[in-house]
């Protein structure tokens, strides 16, 4: 047999074994991927169904704390302080309004560590699963959580308006600032600014608003009169725009048995009056350069105090 024939048939049965090779590896493969499919197949099926049976369990949780809560408003037996820890262990996702105050509910999944912490020894908070907005929001029964008040419609439910109503403001020790300092009362007050404290002389202020206390603040220094603003009727103003007969912050006299005309002020530099007219008194300063002029009663040039 010569060379040429033997690598002629050498190279025919290397090619045959190629085949059979590649058919061989075309088999495995397609096996391979077959396997591959339904394992990824079998894998989806029951994450599926792990999935409905959850989604059912929970439908099924659902149903049954829809029909706890249908019996609870039936009955009209809501939680309070004593039930709602049985409540929680039979529905441990349950949110729900307490039944008396708009300031506070019951959330059964988590705990409001700041006043739960007061639960049980301290005797100041009744329950660990009850909750309280902060100040000044409640708590509204249509999306289930604290929102500003004016979006809140309590209905029979107590509105507290002042901040020391709420229990988280309140103080828990002897050392506590007083609350009714750091949040002073607008409770029945009509909209406006007010003397921080009532009755305490002061050029604090605050801001009232549907019987809320909304702002705290304090009247600056008057650039012209050159003398401490002071709350007086609804805004800051000098003291010599405060009657005396009015508040003892004033310096502005009273009209009462004067004629009207323009006068000076005993206890003031002669840079500015008062004027009365109808009973009515108006402080009035005089213009740069000029001062009070006690004969003609007029703001003048080149005029001195004496």
């Amino acid at each position: 047999m010569s060379l040429k024939i033997l690598l002629m048939i050498l190279s025919t049965t290397e090619c045959i074994y190629s085949q059979i090779l590649y058919k061989d590896t075309e088999n495995n493969v397609q096996s391979f991927l077959i396997e591959a499919q339904t394992s990824t197949l079998q894998t989806s099926l029951e994450k599926c169904e792990v999935s409905l049976s959850e989604k059912s369990l929970k439908k099924e949780n659902i149903n049954n704390a829809y029909m706890d809560i249908l019996k609870l408003y039936g009955s009209k037996k809501f939680p309070d302080d004593r039930t709602i820890s049985d409540w929680c262990k039979r529905h441990p996702s349950l949110i729900i309004a307490d039944a008396d105050n708009c300031h506070q509910y019951y959330n059964c999944s988590g705990e409001d560590y700041y006043l739960s912490s007061f639960a049980g020894t301290y005797g100041v908070w009744p329950a660990r699963n009850k909750h309280e907005c902060h100040y000044p929001e409640l708590f509204s029964e249509e999306t289930l959580k604290c929102e500003n008040y004016t979006k809140v419609n309590c209905g029979k439910r107590y509105e507290p308006v002042w901040g020391c109503r709420y229990v988280r403001l309140q103080c828990k020790f002897s050392l506590c600032v007083a609350c009714d300092a750091r949040y002073p009362k607008c409770e029945g007050k009509a909209d406006g600014l007010y003397p921080k404290d009532d009755g305490i002389v002061t050029n604090m202020f605050k801001i009232c608003q549907n019987g809320r206390t909304v702002k705290l603040g304090s009247c600056s220094y008057d650039p012209i009169w050159l003398i401490e603003e002071f709350p007086y009727e609804g805004r800051c103003v000098h003291r010599y725009a405060i009657p005396k007969d009015k508040d003892v912050m004033g310096l502005l006299p009273s009209c009462e048995g004067v004629e009207d005309g323009n006068y000076p002020f005993e206890d003031r530099y002669c840079d500015a009056y008062y004027r009365y007219d109808g009973g009515i008194a108006t402080p009035v300063k005089c213009l740069p350069n000029t001062l009070f002029n006690n004969v003609t009663r007029t703001c003048q040039e080149g005029k001195r105090c004496w």
